[in-house]
């Protein structure tokens, strides 16, 4: 029988593998990502550990499970986990978690928001110099169904809107913005967005193309990828969008994930920012996400 080694005890040392114990892959994929990160959340990380072992891998059938946001270039010291659901039970444990590591605030603005019926939600935990975060996601498959809680956090119901993502800090919800499968009306108006490859560029497991709206502020142009997807394919969505921004690639290594586990994309983004004093024709910036999934690494 093997029983699995409680996180955080891997990471902090605590907990040695040996014949009848040894850490999951997704521990070894956070692992990977702490020690890039530079940063370990620690404690605080656990509920949504043990949510995710729960749920298991990333599937062909089922879809994304959970995604990790690694550190970036622009973000070296960041790390996230989210979890996908299907109904509010990850808004409970969000409530939870907000109460512990955020405070009051946080928790009383996470149980203010309404569960209508046809909207999945699904949560997670982001760590970075401006400190803990919870990220909160909302969709639907039709915008009268996310009606109530666009209106909960502030935002109209406008037509299109499929998804909303809501980040918590200790004082309180902020960063509400909706995502759209239809993003023309969003980029119309957005200069590096007539340019950009995003809509053009292939690579095989792309499944959607999303356009995050953040008020003025921003625009993220988001690749989803299938949960078959191999990380080649991030890889080259990555080179062909070089020219746009810096690629954002894994960190350098690869975790040990071990027998049928393997490391998959789960988006590519292109965020586009207005033009400003500093950059006259604004800027773009890459990111991504990854999932652990079943299937088998491929041979270097």
């Amino acid at each position: 029988m093997v029983t699995t080694v409680t996180w955080p005890a891997v990471l902090r040392g605590e907990a040695r593998p040996d014949a009848r114990s040894k850490p999951t892959p997704l521990h070894a994929a956070l692992s990977w990502l702490v020690a890039a990160a530079g940063r370990d959340p620690g404690a605080a990380l656990a509920p949504w550990v043990d949510a995710a072992e729960a749920a298991g891998p990333s599937l062909r059938a089922s879809g994304l499970r959970h995604d990790l946001l690694p550190p970036s270039p622009s973000a070296p010291d960041r790390l996230g986990l989210n979890l996908f659901g299907t109904d509010g039970r990850l808004l409970d444990l969000a409530e939870q978690w907000s109460r512990r590591w955020l405070g009051p605030q946080a928790a009383t603005a996470v149980a203010a928001l309404p569960r209508p019926l046809g909207v999945a939600w699904h949560a997670g935990a982001l760590w970075s110099a401006a400190g803990p975060r919870l990220k909160l996601y909302a969709t639907a498959e039709a915008t009268v169904a996310l009606a109530p809680v666009l209106r909960a956090v502030g935002l109209p119901p406008r037509a299109g809107a499929l998804g909303l993502g809501l980040d918590v800090d200790a004082t309180g919800p902020l960063r509400a913005r909706t995502y759209h499968l239809d993003g023309t009306p969003w980029l119309a108006d957005w200069p590096q967005a007539q340019a950009s490859r995003w809509q053009s560029v292939s690579a095989p497991g792309i499944s959607h193309r999303i356009v995050t709206v953040l008020g003025d502020e921003k625009r993220t142009l988001n690749l989803i990828f299938a949960p078959w997807a191999p990380l080649s394919s991030l890889e080259q969505v990555a080179r062909e969008l070089a020219e746009e921004a810096p690629p954002a690639l894994p960190p350098a290594g690869r975790p040990a994930l071990g027998p049928g586990t393997v490391l998959r994309p789960a988006a590519y983004e292109l965020d586009l920012y207005p033009p400003d004093a500093a950059h006259p024709a604004g800027r773009v910036q890459a990111d991504l996400l990854l999932t652990v999934g079943v299937g088998i690494a491929p041979s270097r």
